[in-house]
């Protein structure tokens, strides 16, 4: 009996491996039919009253920013009270503010959108305005800079593109950084944040080379997005978040290019004595997405003054 233990032991092992691998690949399924399917946010709906000027119109676009999560509603996410905010300063025209902001979404994934949806709009856009940069820290998804190869994956962390084009890899990373995160904040008696937190990443941000990787990627795709928003005949203007190591990389690429950006809503800390988080301590609540939608809109008042560099 004693020598068969060993065997039950190693095939108790590879079950529990094969399960933990099957829960991966679903969840990760789910996660690719949610993003492929999701219906963005309609916009708020625009004042009845009609005016003889054309309608303002702005688009946002990017990730879980513009989306909205961490407000009660998509009339609470930042686009549509950017809307309402615009409306009030400019009663002249009718503002309509499109949101197709995608959970998720990387930089990559956002120029894909912005090429399927801002062509077909017309007139197009006065400003299409981006905020897109931190998921890829932990999505490769559609990455172009794997997909033109202008940037090398570092060699410890190669695995991760066949993982990525089996829709597995990123899931199980991220199950893997939370349970080592959980059982570390549990043993500090802290509380444990999910997995949309920020602390969510593939890359070890102390490594320069990683670093690079990311940085050259993002910088990449911010300058892609801002030719492809002149080329359909709108102005790009990117924002940029509360907090986050892609905000220098999306305003260095945006000025080095040419494209309007908009400063840093202010210190993170700030944001969080003023409770304007949601509870993963990332998103923004109904209170701060109003902050956000501020800040965005006093950003684009001289933008809406004042004529479109050329390209």
């Amino acid at each position: 009996m004693r020598t068969n233990e060993p065997r039950s032991a190693v095939k108790r092992l590879l079950a529990t491996a094969l399960g933990l691998a099957l829960v991966a690949a679903l969840l990760e399924g789910g996660l690719w039919a949610a993003r492929r399917w999701r219906a963005p946010h309609a916009p708020a709906p625009a004042p009845a009253a009609s005016r003889d000027a054309p309608a303002l119109t702005i688009l946002c676009a990017g990730d879980s920013y513009v989306y909205g999560v961490g407000s009660s509603s998509p009339e609470r996410a930042y686009p549509a009270q950017l809307q309402a905010i615009l409306q009030q300063r400019r009663p002249e025209r009718l503002v309509r503010v499109l949101n197709i902001g995608v959970r998720g979404h990387n930089t990559s994934e956002t120029l894909a959108v912005l090429q399927r949806a801002v062509p077909p709009l017309a007139p197009p856009p006065e400003l299409v305005v981006v905020t897109s940069g931190i998921n890829n820290f932990w999505n490769l998804h559609l990455s172009t800079a794997l997909e033109e190869g202008y940037a090398t994956l570092p060699v410890s962390k190669r695995w991760l593109r066949r993982f990525e084009a089996a829709h597995v890899g990123k899931m199980a990373v991220i199950l893997w950084q939370n349970t080592r995160s959980l059982a570390t904040q549990l043993a500090a008696r802290e509380n444990w944040l999910n997995e949309e937190q920020k602390s969510v990443s593939l890359f070890d941000e102390k490594n320069p080379v990683e670093m690079h990787f990311v940085e050259t990627w993002v910088k990449h795709d911010i300058a892609a997005i801002g030719r492809c928003v002149q080329s359909a005949g709108s102005r790009p203007v990117f924002t940029q978040y509360v907090g986050g190591e892609t905000n220098e990389w999306v305003e260095s690429a945006a000025r080095e290019n040419g494209f309007a950006v908009c400063p840093s809503p202010g210190h993170a800390d700030i944001w969080e004595k003023a409770e304007q988080f949601a509870p993963d301590g990332w998103h923004l609540n109904d209170g701060g997405q109003a902050v956000y939608a501020r800040k965005v809109a006093d950003c684009l008042e001289p933008l809406l003054s004042s004529p479109a560099p050329p390209p």
